[in-house]
């Protein structure tokens, strides 16, 4: 059942680009994902990680979306969780323009945490250094630069593009899951679906 949290992973790096209207202060927030990268990048030449995965018996839509999600996410370059770290990201980019929105990321990067672990996703390990290098980025490079630009602006509303900007979040996440279902039921109908590839 925890990929239907997982599943929140695929659209939540777009939550900057619905929620935030202030050019310079999402240009930082892209930066911020950028130097990200970066270093998961370096850290992915350097020490590469796989995970070994479970081949399941497709009994239903949950089991058949873990199924999808073997067969589009390679096990590879699982060090630091990506995951993870762009979900808390998004929760350290929106914190200083709404606390209450801030909160709620932080519980659903945490919920991601748990269901990269259980879907097999990735281990203990690369969710902790998916946390330390969004909360290393978010302190040490993107905190320092918008704190300038909430200073001038004052009002956050010229910031946040909406303060229902998670209610959209949560609206775009129900359509994707229903749309999600109806592959289900035509996977069921016409079996478009492979079989596992072998690693």
């Amino acid at each position: 059942e925890w990929i239907l949290i997982y599943f929140f992973t695929l659209f939540l790096p777009f939550v900057p680009a619905i929620m935030i209207k202030n050019r310079k202060y999402y240009s930082y927030a892209a930066m911020y994902f950028i130097y990200m990268l970066l270093i998961g990048y370096i850290i992915f030449i350097l020490y590469p990680v796989q995970v070994a995965r479970v081949q399941i018996p497709v009994t239903g839509f949950i089991s058949w979306g873990i199924k999808i999600n073997h067969l589009l996410d390679n096990p590879i370059n699982c060090f630091p969780s990506f995951h993870v770290a762009a979900a808390s990201a998004i929760a350290f980019i929106i914190q200083p323009l709404s606390k209450r929105d801030g909160f709620i990321l932080h519980v659903l990067s945490l919920l991601i945490a748990l269901s990269v672990l259980y879907v097999k996703a990735h281990v203990f390990l690369d969710v902790v250094a998916g946390y330390l290098l969004a909360i290393s980025f978010g302190i040490f490079y993107f905190k320092p630069k918008v704190s300038r630009i909430i200073q001038l602006e004052r009002d956050k509303r010229n910031i946040l593009r909406s303060k229902y900007g998670l209610v959209w979040i949560g609206v775009i996440y129900v359509v994707l899951l229903g749309i999600m279902f109806l592959f289900y039921l035509a996977d069921q109908t016409w079996h478009f679906t492979p079989g596992y590839p072998s690693w």
